[in-house]
This record gives C-alpha cells, structure tokens and sequence, in this order.
C-alpha cells in the first residue's frame, strides 16, 4: 500500500510517499481503509525530530 513516510530529520522535505507492507490486524483488531488524511503539527515537528515521541526512521507518522 501507499503511505506518506518521514525518511530522514530533514524538515518537511523529508516527507515521502511510499510502498509500504500491507498491516495485517489481528483478531481483535480491525482494517480502515484511509483515502486522505490531515497533517497536524507533531507531524511538522518529528520532520526535524522535535516532537517527544521519536521513532526511528523510516516512518509512517501517526501508526
């Protein structure tokens, strides 16, 4: 599937869209197909890893 990824601490010119594996839910979990999605500004922060929660990268922002 297609999702946007943050690639490296660069700034918004970090953002990518991607290939990424298709998640696979468990049974108590459930699949939401996404169409469109916002950007709100932790996401503008862990661009430049400025945000508290710090994944390594690289990542798909709010999985």
């Amino acid at each position: 599937m297609r999702a946007v990824q943050i690639t490296t601490l660069d700034g918004p010119s970090a953002v990518e869209v991607g290939e990424v594996p298709d998640p696979t839910p468990s049974d108590a979990q459930v699949l939401i197909r996404v169409r469109a999605s916002g950007v709100s500004f932790p996401e503008v922060l862990q661009t430049r890893g400025l945000y508290q929660i710090k994944p390594e990268v690289p990542f798909v922002p709010g999985s």
